[in-house]
């Protein structure tokens, strides 16, 4: 609907000014983020009305066109037009001398910055799919990431966090991620800023606590999972031992209880149990995983 409105708009004011006596007309892009690049190419360029072609350089050019034509006025008179532009970072709208769009976009960047400017114009591009995304990550992702806009600039502005979203929403997806493991919990366990052990896997947690509750004198399951987080929780001391490996793998050894935890990097519990041959056995996961720090 909008090529075809943007078809007879552009030839009714062809007729009209041809009316005028004007020979010749001025292509006009929309100075913004959305313009393609074709239409981008052609803006401010003057052709003959008895030479304009409809799709080669008469809008529009390709579906959902928005680009317009007006007479050429003569170039002195051109020098002094204005044009409407809206800012690609601000998104606000402004009036800028006669100018075209290469040129007005260059300018954004020696002001803006390349990076700044072409991130922009990404994310204005990819609204459209970007939302689809935004919905299907906001059941996960949750107040975490409280809106659209917050979205886009995770996306596009930084990414490591992205990877990381990525990452937490696939393992949700899979029913791996514990309920109470929200996205920035477990974005600061990742970057070990206040890394606290939260919970086993959904799936994996009763085939841990029925393998290894008769260890602990036959306990319920909560208390399983309670006790597993707060020897990984604990800070290590005589009888305390931990460290973290290279990958970031949480290991835990209560010596004087003899029981063995370990956590993933995200928090998220691995196992918990009572070692058969205690004190050894720890010493072959030091050896075996390397200390990294204690913990």
């Amino acid at each position: 609907i909008r090529s075809e409105v943007n078809h007879f708009n552009n030839e009714a004011d062809a007729m009209a000014y041809e009316e005028m006596g004007v020979d010749k007309y001025v292509f006009v892009a929309t100075l913004d983020s959305r313009t393609s690049e074709i239409c981008q190419s052609m803006d401010n360029k003057v052709f003959d009305y008895k030479d304009k072609e409809e799709g080669v350089n008469f809008p529009p050019l390709h579906p959902n066109c928005r680009s317009k034509t007006r007479g050429y006025l003569g170039e002195e008179v051109e020098k002094t037009l204005k044009r409407r532009a809206r800012n690609p970072i601000t998104g606000k709208n402004e009036l800028i001398d006669n100018m075209s769009y290469s040129e007005w976009l260059k300018k954004q960047k020696v002001k803006y910055g390349d990076k700044a400017v072409n991130t922009s114009i990404k994310q204005t591009k990819n609204e459209t799919r970007d939302k689809a995304q935004y919905e299907t990550y906001k059941p996960y992702l949750g107040k975490d990431v409280k809106d659209f806009e917050t979205f886009q600039k995770i996306k596009y502005n930084d990414t490591d966090k992205w990877e990381n979203v990525k990452k937490y929403v696939s393992i949700s997806r899979h029913g791996e991620m514990p309920s109470n493991l929200s996205f920035n919990k477990y974005y600061n366990n990742i970057k070990d800023v206040n890394w606290e052990a939260v919970d086993f896997s959904p799936l994996r947690v009763d085939k841990h606590f029925e393998k290894h509750s008769e260890e602990f004198n036959g306990i319920d399951k909560e208390t399983y999972i309670n006790n597993a987080k707060k020897l990984l929780n604990s800070d290590t001391n005589d009888n305390i031992l931990g460290f973290v490996n290279d990958s970031g793998f949480r290991f835990k050894y209560d010596s004087k209880n003899n029981e063995f935890a370990t956590s993933k990097p995200s928090g998220v519990i691995e196992t918990y149990f009572k070692p058969k041959n205690g004190i050894e056995y720890w010493e072959e996961q030091v050896k075996e995983y390397g200390n990294k720090k204690d913990v």
